[in-house]
């Protein structure tokens, strides 16, 4: 069986996106003897819980730099690797794809682009991963819109693949049958690309008019957005117990469990490459509220089954909290219906066997 390495620095919450998941599927559906090359960064905590499980080759820190040590890493390991997965068109990724080619002609390059373009975007650069495609087999992006886009800029095929979700971790997380009134949002909270500002000042306008409502804000958040909540909890002792900052959660299963109690939640980002906390909240059924952003048209289908605002719009967004909240049970309706397409659309298992065949017929294709 063929060796199938992703080369990344993984820490413990990368394991549960599509860095440590697509390995992951090779391995269990038997496609791959597929890892991870990594400095040791552990605790692996969704290991050692067996949410999944995946060998990782650790990367020696000889100089303490990952670049370095990763190279390093591959002249002494590139012809032992059939199939080397990198991500990002970064200058560190296409300098990685030219080693690994330099020691392994005949090995075959993967590289998961997620979204594709960087900002490393000069002339110079461009001529540089220009060459550097030329030498790569497989590139995929996760939208459609810019497989197109980034199909005309570089002037090659580029393969759709979608970011996939653990069915078994889903169906271990039952959803809860009593849903809670709670409008939740995960993420990098505070921070210009989340935006979540606009979200607690909409939701402070309304909380009136939905008056058995929480607004539940969980992850990493920035000290103006901890400021801005304790001046509106100072000015406004009504909005105490309605606007709760429960921070970070690095135990997955008590991240899963927001998800689980909630009805609603909303993705008011100014800018994404995916949206994994969106597709994760659908995931255990709860109506989507989101900003109108291409990659979020995707995973709603056109937003045929969510609600979309302007992300510059608090008025649009105070209007769909009030009418959401109004129309819940048949928002939930809806919930079910989008949880189902993206079941079919981004399952562990459909996105494992798409990779393996593409990169079968692209070695078949190859050797011809």
């Amino acid at each position: 069986m063929k060796t199938f390495v992703t080369l990344f620095n993984v820490e413990n919450v990368t394991l549960i996106k599509d860095v440590g998941l697509i390995p992951y599927g090779l391995n269990r559906y038997g496609y791959y003897n597929a890892k991870i090359a990594t400095y040791n960064n552990g605790p692996y905590e969704n290991i050692n819980n067996n949410t999944i499980t995946i060998p990782i080759d650790y990367i020696k820190k000889i100089t303490g730099f990952f670049t370095i040590d990763s190279i390093l890493y591959l002249i002494k390991n590139a012809k032992k690797i059939d199939i080397l997965n990198i991500y990002h068109s970064t200058f560190r990724s296409m300098f990685f794809i030219i080693v690994y080619k330099l020691f392994n002609r005949r090995g075959f390059v993967y590289c998961k682009l997620d979204g594709g373009f960087t900002k490393e975007e000069t002339p110079i650069y461009k001529s540089f991963r220009k060459y550097v495609i030329s030498h790569s087999d497989l590139l995929s992006t996760e939208m459609k819109f810019m497989q197109s886009k980034l199909a005309r800029s570089w002037k090659r095929d580029i393969s759709l693949l979608r970011n996939p979700f653990n069915l078994d971790e889903i169906q271990r997380n039952v959803t809860c049958k009593n849903k809670k009134n709670i409008i939740l949002t995960v993420g990098r909270l505070g921070t210009y690309q989340k935006n979540t500002e606009i979200l607690i000042n909409a939701f402070s306008q309304v909380y009136t008019e939905i008056p058995n409502w929480q607004l539940v804000l969980v992850g990493p958040y920035t000290n103006n957005l901890k400021e801005m909540i304790d001046l509106k909890l100072a000015d406004n002792s009504s909005l105490n117990g309605r606007i709760i900052l429960e921070g970070n959660k690095e135990n997955r299963d008590e991240l899963l469990n927001y998800y689980k109690e909630a009805k609603v939640f909303v993705m008011p980002s100014r800018y994404e490459s995916y949206g994994i906390a969106l597709q994760e909240a659908a995931l255990f059924d709860d109506y989507i509220l989101c900003s109108n952003i291409p990659q979020f048209k995707e995973l709603t289908k056109n937003f045929t089954l969510a609600s979309s605002f302007d992300f510059n719009s608090q008025a649009e967004l105070q209007s769909l909290l009030i009418s959401t909240c109004a129309n819940i049970d048949k928002c939930m309706q809806t919930a079910t219906l989008e949880k189902d397409f993206l079941l079919n659309e981004c399952s562990l298992r459909s996105i494992s066997q798409q990779l393996y065949n593409e990169i079968e017929k692209l070695e078949i294709k190859n050797e011809k």
